[in-house]
């Protein structure tokens, strides 16, 4: 008995599954055509106008709005891949690339799905995924440098399949924050490319710290001083702040708080060692960020209020920052707290409970974290992913059984781990 091979049936596959690498009727011409498809007005050298600001490169219409005359969008027919080619070396400012989506062929009646700023001198190439049947691409000026230039963007858009050569991702592209950040990401990282800080400009991650070396008070905040401040209080005041060395006298520390507007504002202040700077311009409800530039602090930096000389944020020596568990989110965006890290030891007379606090634009306060912690060592990473709204602030605090060391002090070291997002449309992603 024969076997006859051919007579066994292949499952069909969809013709916009098919590689790039398939050949209608063994036609090389025809695998070419279908990887890179032109159409009328796909190859484009166009100018921004300046009064309208937007230019659609297809029908060569320069206007700001979608009801025009000759309106008509482009057919994907059976692709399913947008591929857009750029550069804007011609370009002063930042240029916004929209790329439009309708069922029907009028631009009046689409929408755009997604949103990506170019920068200036700039190669750009990605492929966009076709949501509708008809498409179409604008581009805005955005004057980030210069308002009187209305810039010349060249470029090409072909069609094309999906394939596994083409997905609609390029992994290698500099990451944007826009609507294309749903596509999965698998060869970088969204935390690699935030820290870098030069990927991403938008978004940026920082820490703050907390230190105590010794418990001096039973009711404390994470700092190596005794007292306690209230971040809830509707005090504003100027501050000033010294140094316990007379060696810092002269340097630059910038200051950043609350003030009573709501913005989150920073400052540069003067140290005069161990005498008191000059008071600041600025009134401030909370002190969360001190930042010695391009030096180190020899002493204990303590900022207080003018008024009365109540301690507000602390500086440990040579630390260079704030070492007070305390934050305070931009007036501009949002933030997520992502995560707390504590390490340290507690005294065999000290068992401490460790809080987290945050207070609303409205004072009121909300616990968001608590551990209590008893004699022994405590390395711990705890996993937060708080939001915060614009100018909410978070502290940390300690509260002890008593100030009475029996030989092994308590030393804790705590630090959140904080991305701010900008709520800018409009930021340049470089």
């Amino acid at each position: 008995m024969s076997f006859n091979i051919s007579s066994q049936t292949a499952p069909k596959i969809k013709k916009t599954y098919q590689s790039g690498l398939y050949l209608p009727n063994q036609d090389p011409q025809k695998t070419h055509e279908r990887v890179n498809h032109k159409f009328s007005g796909s190859v484009f050298k166009t100018s921004i106008p300046l009064t309208s600001n937007t230019m659609f490169p297809f029908t060569n219409v320069d206007t700001n709005t979608l009801n025009f005359t000759g309106n008509t969008m482009i057919d994907s027919d059976n692709y399913n891949v947008i591929k857009v080619d750029l550069n804007t070396h011609k370009c002063d400012n930042a240029t916004k690339l929209n790329v439009h989506y309708c069922h029907t062929d009028t631009l009046a009646d689409s929408n755009i799905k997604y949103s990506t700023i170019i920068a200036p001198n700039t190669n750009f190439y990605r492929n966009f995924p076709i949501e509708n049947k008809f498409f179409s691409v604008s581009f805005e000026n955005m004057f980030t440098v210069d308002p009187t230039s209305n810039g010349i963007v060249e470029g090409n858009v072909t069609l094309s399949r999906y394939t596994e050569f083409n997905a609609p991702i390029q992994t290698q592209d500099l990451t944007d924050r826009f609507l294309l950040n749903n596509a999965t990401r698998i060869t970088n990282s969204f935390d690699d490319d935030i820290t870098l800080e030069n990927r991403i400009t938008d978004v940026t991650r920082f820490t703050r710290m907390g230190i105590t070396n010794v418990i001096t008070a039973l009711e404390m905040l994470n700092w190596d001083e005794g007292s306690n401040f209230d971040f809830g209080n509707s005090t504003y005041s100027t501050v000033n702040i010294v140094s316990s060395a007379a060696g810092d006298a002269g340097k630059e520390v910038a200051i950043r708080g609350l003030r009573s507007s709501g913005e989150v504002a920073e400052e540069l202040l003067v140290l005069g060692g161990t005498s008191n700077s000059t008071t600041s311009v600025r009134s401030y409800n909370c002190i969360d960020e001190i930042k010695v530039l391009n030096d180190n602090n020899l002493g204990n930096l303590k900022i207080k209020r003018a008024t009365n000389g109540e301690l507000m944020c602390y500086s440990q020596t040579e630390s260079g920052r704030s070492t007070t568990l305390s934050y305070i989110n931009t007036d501009k965006g949002k933030s997520v707290i992502k995560t707390l890290s504590l390490v340290g030891h507690i005294g065999i007379n000290h068992a401490t409970k460790f809080s987290l606090y945050k207070i609303n634009s409205s004072g009121e306060r909300k616990m968001l974290f608590n551990t209590n912690i008893k004699n022994g060592f405590i390395d711990n990473t705890y996993e937060l992913n708080e939001i915060m709204a614009p100018s909410e602030r978070v502290y940390g605090e300690l509260i002890s059984g008593s100030t009475v060391s029996l030989g092994d002090d308590t030393t804790i070291s705590s630090r959140l781990d904080i991305v701010e997002y900008s709520t800018n449309p409009n930021n340049v992603i470089l």
